[in-house]
């Protein structure tokens, strides 16, 4: 084992400081990629919880306004947010929109825009992903939207790395950067989203 970690070690200190690998201190775990994708490229991570609301319609209002807030910091994470990965554009929003659509879906719910008495409001703050750190670097990425539905309006943020509880990508997992932020900014989504499908289960009617 400690042969293992002196190589390991040695190729971390021989790596240019721009390279696309994550360093593991040991032979590590492969990712979590389920086989089902949004926009044929990204993996749809399923919710942890499994909800069934039974065929609820509900309108889903959708605005990405990350442009008009320019957001630098959010109370969930010590990171700065830089928007330079390939979510801080138009895809980004699209991919937060495809999650949306196949989470609530998957919940036993029904997507109906010609429902206007039960209209869940939806605006997406931040989505970045990052990685920091140079001998031991980490993956972190940042979800941030506000939810509204009747009397239910709740601001969540996540700040979600590797190694996390629910996180597709562990401490050890050898991984390029670019794979690890594309993982780790779906799985985000899908855990902002997932917080929403909680309280709504929770929200009372009456």
């Amino acid at each position: 084992m400690k042969k293992v970690i002196i190589i390991t070690l040695f190729c971390i200190i021989s790596l240019p400081v721009n390279s696309q690998i994550l360093v593991a201190l040991a032979s590590g775990s492969s990712p979590y990629i389920p086989k089902t994708k949004v926009l044929e490229k990204f993996p749809l991570y399923p919710t942890i919880k499994k909800f069934n609301f039974n065929g609820k319609e509900l309108k889903i209002i959708f605005r990405d306004i990350r442009d008009s807030l320019n957001t630098q910091k959010v109370e969930c994470s010590e990171i700065e947010i830089k928007n330079k990965s390939e979510f801080k554009s138009e895809l980004g929003a699209k991919v937060v929109k495809s999650y949306l659509d196949s989470l609530f879906v998957n919940s036993n719910i029904k997507i109906n825009n010609e429902n206007n008495e039960n209209i869940v409001k939806i605006e997406l703050k931040v989505l970045d992903g990052r990685v920091v750190g140079f001998m031991l670097p980490q993956a972190h990425s940042i979800c941030q939207m506000t939810f509204k539905y009747k009397q239910l309006e709740k601001n969540y943020c996540v700040d979600l790395k590797d190694g996390d509880l629910n996180a597709p990508v562990g401490r050890t997992t050898m991984i390029s950067k670019s794979k690890a932020i594309t993982l780790m900014t779906c799985a985000s989504i899908r855990e902002v989203i997932e917080l929403f499908l909680v309280d709504l289960n929770n929200y009372s009617e009456n």
